[in-house]
């Protein structure tokens, strides 16, 4: 899919959070427009290299208009370009919409478990403005409970929003628990400090889990959930970063490329295809953010960690094939190859 979105409008949600509205040009793409899905868009970062990016789809609007969330990072990527150079009027291209986890998916459960961080909580917005139209045309929701895990309420998008659902209907429960900011009166649905996953989801069957947030976040819940609730069914939307919340790295990485036999020290935080790439090394990738598959490789020894992706079958994962942008060193050493080396 190629086509055009014309940007509408831009506004700030929170701190470092932007929300932008764009309309489709090609009235076919509308169609694939719907809460929870994701676009990917190509556009430049701040230094004018070529990128491509998901956003999540948290708001649907009349004649192919609709709204994403974007964070300003402050690290000069394409992000934090949409945020500094969007203004109404903007083209942008859009490489594709996607997504398997919409209203449709939750709608007809008895209760749904959602659980975010930082700028995973426009899945969970976007999910229950969706619930919140069907309530609201007198159909059956299912109880939700929505857990937002955030630094301070100053990076909390749609804050008022939540507040007055949770205050005004009596199918939807708000938790945000804040880890680095003080709680000096207790309020009903904020708590100090990062909750462990057995207080999350405490002692109810739930018939639905959402999970949205960085890698180690998302990883953390799935696993819990997994393992808890064998009888749920669990969304997960993993985002990669720089330095995935809550992720511990080492000082220094030592990456074997038998590609040229030679030995790497890459930055820990960031993501094979990112630090080969610092080094020197390039490998194919069109997408980064593990939908397209061309930045496979394979590794051959060594500890590390893959988020979700897309484009790698289980058989192929199994076998040790990756995707360098998804794709994160754990130990002091991991040899890794690119498809025709030998």
């Amino acid at each position: 899919m190629e086509s055009y979105l014309v940007c509408d409008w831009l506004r700030q949600e929170a701190q470092d959070i932007w929300s932008i509205g764009f309309t489709a040009l090609d009235d076919k793409v509308g169609k694939y427009i719907r809460l929870g899905h994701f676009i990917l868009i190509d556009f430049p970062d701040l230094q004018g290299r070529p990128g491509r990016r998901c956003y999540s789809i948290c708001g649907v609007g009349p004649a192919n208009g609709f709204q994403v969330s974007v964070r300003r990072s402050g690290k000069g990527g394409v992000s934090d370009s949409l945020v500094d150079r969007m203004r109404p009027g903007c083209v942008v291209a859009l490489a594709g919409v996607g997504g398997d986890i919409n209203v449709d998916r939750v709608v007809h459960m008895n209760s749904l478990l959602m659980l975010a961080s930082s700028i995973g909580v426009t899945l969970p917005i976007a999910l229950l403005r969706g619930l919140l139209q069907r309530r609201q045309r007198g159909e059956a929701v299912p109880k939700v409970h929505f857990v937002a895990v955030i630094q301070d309420l100053q990076r909390l998008p749609f804050l008022q929003e939540l507040l007055s659902l949770h205050l005004e209907s009596d199918w939807f429960e708000l938790s945000v628990h804040l880890t680095r900011q003080r709680i000096l009166s207790r309020v009903q649905c904020f708590a100090p400090g990062r909750p462990a996953p057995a207080a999350v989801f405490g002692t109810q069957e739930w018939e639905g889990v959402v999970i949205c947030g960085g890698y180690s976040f998302a990883q953390c819940h799935e696993e819990y959930a997994r393992q808890h609730l064998p009888g749920s069914e669990i969304f997960v939307e993993a985002f990669n970063s720089v330095n995935p919340e809550g992720a511990e790295t080492a000082a220094t990485v030592r990456v074997k490329a038998r590609i040229d036999g030679v030995v790497l020290n890459i930055d820990p935080g960031k993501s094979l295809l990112e630090g080969l790439e610092e080094q020197g090394v390039s490998i194919p990738n069109q997408c980064r953010a593990g939908i397209c598959g061309r930045c496979r490789i394979k590794v051959r020894s060594g500890e590390y960690r893959t988020s979700d992706d897309f484009a790698i079958s289980a058989k192929d994962r199994a076998k040790g094939h990756v995707l360098a942008c998804c794709t994160y060193a754990l130990g002091d050493e991991i040899s890794v190859e690119r498809p025709g080396s030998q």
